[in-house]
């Protein structure tokens, strides 16, 4: 998106315009991630699992709190 809009918007808005302009993407972006993104410190792997399986509907895999299986070479299915 920058380098597709770059020439055309320093034109149109000079280069402290420019700047104000990214510089306020940012700061929205950051605010956006510090609403909405969940906080992870302190958790550990499977709560984080867990916490997205819920949310995004993969019930299936929530009661045994285990991620989903995956054959390895042997065909055997491991637990990640």
């Amino acid at each position: 998106l920058v380098s597709a809009t770059f020439l055309t918007l320093r034109s149109l808005l000079g280069n402290a315009g420019f700047l104000l302009l990214f510089s306020g993407m940012c700061l929205v972006n950051a605010a956006f991630m510090y609403a909405l993104v969940p906080e992870t410190k302190g958790r550990t792997l499977e709560d984080m699992l867990r916490y997205f399986q819920t949310i995004t509907g993969d019930l299936e895999h929530v009661a045994t709190g285990s991620p989903r299986a995956s054959a390895d070479g042997d065909g055997d299915k491991v637990e990640l």
